[in-house]
């Protein structure tokens, strides 16, 4: 800070005027000025002004750089705000898209989760009745599509009839045998052609269908009947409709689109599987009239109780009628008995045993023939015979084990073909004729290797004689039980095992043989199914 000291104009007395150093020092004025201009008599007025113009100056410039400053900023801002105006367009924009993509994905989402849910049902059509799981489809397509009325129509092209089923349940539905005229099928030209038939607004329609008719006291407006196909073929449609007229979007469409293939898919396996069980149903009706028929072959338990008084039978077919079967005729004092096991089972091998048993009884009964080995060769002869009437070659055979039981004069005769004659009886110590012994009291006869049937070298059958004891037991079998497979290691049972099991029943009344021989065949089967027919016939003197 300096002072200033000078004398008025006017002459008036000195006045000292105080002036503050930094401003003019701001104002850009030299240091030495200021000394210069604190001594007394400076023209301090002059300079005054001068430091006014100076400030004066500076705040002008300082106006234009501010003004400067804040038009630079005002562009700045409104750079910035078209910025932001871009940037805030292009959010809404991609705001909008993701709207949209969001939707399309909901859309889908809510596709596949009606695929999902009608091709589940579609899936589960298999072992129910066709119009009961037709129902369940529809319900789902109903209620995904959110429809009033579906229905699933199946065409008869031979018959030219149609059949209807329902999902609504709300009406009285025919029977599903119930055919209706083909040529009253609403749209059925362009069904042909394979393409949909479609009414977007019953109520604007000239003349009313039938099916218009219909759906409109159901109180229904628009509906699309879409085309079954299976294979290029058109085998019935799928119809859905509505209360409102219009209600076919883009997403409805596409979902019909995808379920009729695998709707159509899944109507044919149906229908095949119905007409396998019909088959089914109409063979085992078949096959249990023929066991019927075969039983009336098989010796009667009334016969084999009056002759053998004491024994057990143990017939099991495979397949409901039998290849193996057991015989019996009964002339004067003796029993003729026989276990015989034909080529096949089932069927087949039924058929065989009816013409085995034929010739046994002819051989026997008609022309009076008593040896046993007499008996199987004339029953080869005529087996063979019969099987070459059309002049074809057969392979068919017969397995058999023969007896003839004299219980007045105590005596057995044997023949076999392949099929062995097993006798235990711990009593006897020594080996009988012509026979084997396999453990001590357990005795076999082997029966001649080849079959009462055609064979390249036939040779004549041979015939044993036995004089029975107390408590011999003979039993006749076919391989059925032996080779069945089970147990711990899935193995064939073996003759060896079934011996074994014999000799440890001998104690046990006949009986409770038969009733073990049982148990231990289905235990050791277990799971595994059943190979062969099985027959045991045991009996004790």
């Amino acid at each position: 800070m300096f002072i200033l000291v000078g004398t008025l104009a006017n002459g008036q007395s000195s006045r000292t005027i105080t002036i503050q150093q930094e401003p003019l020092a701001a104002a850009g004025l030299p240091s030495v000025f200021l000394q210069q201009a604190s001594q007394p008599g400076f023209p301090w007025i002059g300079l005054l002004l001068l430091v006014l113009v100076a400030i004066i100056g500076y705040s002008v410039l300082r106006v234009r750089q501010l003004r400067t400053r804040q038009q630079t900023l005002e562009t700045q801002v409104i750079e910035q705000t078209r910025q932001l105006n871009r940037a805030y367009n292009q959010a809404s924009q991609q705001k909008e898209e993701l709207s949209s993509i969001r939707d399309q994905l909901s859309q889908l989402a809510d596709r596949f989760h009606m695929i999902h849910y009608i091709d589940r049902a579609i899936m589960s059509m298999n072992d129910s009745s066709i119009e009961a799981t037709f129902r369940g489809t529809l319900t789902e397509v109903q209620t995904y599509l959110k429809a009033r009325w579906v229905t699933i129509v199946l065409f008869d092209w031979e018959r030219e009839v149609f059949y209807l089923f329902a999902s609504t349940g709300s009406e009285m539905m025919p029977p599903p045998d119930l055919g209706f005229p083909l040529d009253t099928v609403e749209g059925l030209d362009l069904l042909r052609k394979h393409e949909p038939w479609q009414v977007d607004d019953i109520q604007t329609r000239e003349a009313l269908s039938p099916l218009d008719q219909r759906l409109t006291d159901l109180g229904l407006r628009s509906y699309r009947v879409q085309p079954l196909l299976a294979a290029g073929q058109l085998i019935g449609a799928l119809t859905v409709a509505y209360p409102q007229p219009q209600p076919f979007v883009p997403l409805i469409l596409e979902v019909l689109e995808e379920i009729t293939p695998g709707l159509a898919s899944s109507v044919v396996q149906i229908q095949l599987q119905r007409q396998l069980k019909q088959r089914n149903r109409d063979i085992t009706a078949s096959i249990e009239y023929a066991k019927n028929l075969q039983s009336w072959m098989l010796a009667s338990d009334q016969q084999l109780k009056a002759c053998l008084q004491d024994y057990f039978i143990f017939f099991q077919p495979r397949d409901g009628v039998s290849g193996d079967f057991y015989w019996m005729e009964v002339i004067d004092d003796t029993a003729y008995l026989a276990v015989a096991d034909c080529t096949g089972h089932g069927v087949p091998g039924a058929m065989m045993s009816v013409m085995g048993s034929g010739a046994l009884s002819k051989v026997i009964v008609d022309e009076g023939l008593t040896d046993t080995a007499e008996i199987l060769d004339r029953t080869r002869e005529i087996v063979v015979k019969r099987q070459s009437r059309n002049g074809k070659s057969a392979t068919e055979a017969m397995d058999i084990s023969l007896v003839a039981f004299n219980r007045t004069a105590q005596t057995l005769r044997w023949s076999g073909a392949f099929n062995p004659l097993w006798l235990v009886n711990p009593a006897r110590k020594a080996t009988p004729p012509g026979a084997t012994a396999f453990a001590e009291g357990g005795f076999q006869w082997k029966a001649l290797r080849q079959p009462v049937g055609s064979h390249p070298e036939p040779k004549p059958f041979f015939q044993h004689t036995l004089a029975l004891q107390p408590s011999d037991t003979f039993y006749l079998i076919t391989d059925g039980f032996q080779d069945q497979f089970g147990g711990d290691k899935g193995k064939k049972f073996t003759a060896k095992r079934l011996r074994e099991l014999l000799l440890e029943s001998h104690s046990l009344s006949m009986a409770e043989q038969g009733s073990k021989l049982f148990q231990t065949f289905e235990t050791w089967r277990g799971l595994q199914p059943q190979v062969d027919d099985v027959t045991i016939l045991g009996f004790r003197v």
